[in-house]
């Protein structure tokens, strides 16, 4: 229901017109639905895959998550992709490099990375390579070669850093799987009030 001035293009692509969407929005948790498509309608499936388990490739993002197991029983995706994930990665970070911490919310550590403070452009840097990573994954695990729509509040307002992040390498970076994600495409919702045209649709049908 959303027109093409809604949307910022991240990753080009001409999908696959049967296949699902997948949408995920990065923001006060990590929710993800899939679009699917269903005798000339669409069907609307939520899910709860911002809870699948975050799958460490490196030493830091093994001290990463070995650093939030300490108030943590189980490391998910939303623990790192969220709001809350930003401050998770950010204190995570500080403590492995041996930086100074000061408490401080998700949208003061965006803000302080497009102003140029390097502890939180590593931390804004490494969140849109696995935000990129994890939607691959979900794109693979869902068949969500129709596209991937990111929404959240987070995005948008750091749409300039995500468009240079490793976010797109990090989405086709599946070694032998890398042709499946080849054309799918990846847009972000950059309009406010996207969940309620959702909801007006929802209602009306």
């Amino acid at each position: 229901a959303l027109g093409k001035e809604n949307f910022l293009d991240v990753k080009p692509g001409e999908g696959d017109p049967v296949a699902p969407i997948l949408v995920m929005g990065p923001g006060t948790g990590l929710g993800q639905a899939l679009i699917v498509p269903f005798e000339g309608k669409v069907r609307v499936i939520p899910t709860e895959g911002g809870h699948v388990g975050f799958a460490p490739q490196s030493d830091e993002e093994i001290a990463i998550m070995k650093f939030i197991l300490r108030d943590h029983d189980r490391v998910s995706a939303e623990r790192i992709l969220s709001g809350r994930g930003l401050v998770n990665l950010h204190r995570a970070l500080c403590a492995i490099d041996g930086a100074s911490f000061t408490p401080i919310e998700a949208d003061k550590i965006t803000e302080a990375a497009i102003n140029g403070d390097g502890p939180a452009q590593k931390t804004l840097n490494l969140f849109c390579s696995l935000l990129g990573r994890a939607a691959g994954d979900a794109a693979l695990a869902t068949g969500a070669r129709g596209g991937v729509v990111l929404g959240g509040g987070i995005l948008p307002q750091i749409r300039d850093f995500f468009l240079k992040s490793a976010f797109t390498a990090q989405f086709l970076a599946k070694g032998r799987m890398r042709d499946y994600l080849a054309d799918v495409p990846v847009r972000v919702i950059v309009t406010d009030g996207a969940a309620l045209v959702g909801a007006a649709v929802m209602a009306r049908t």
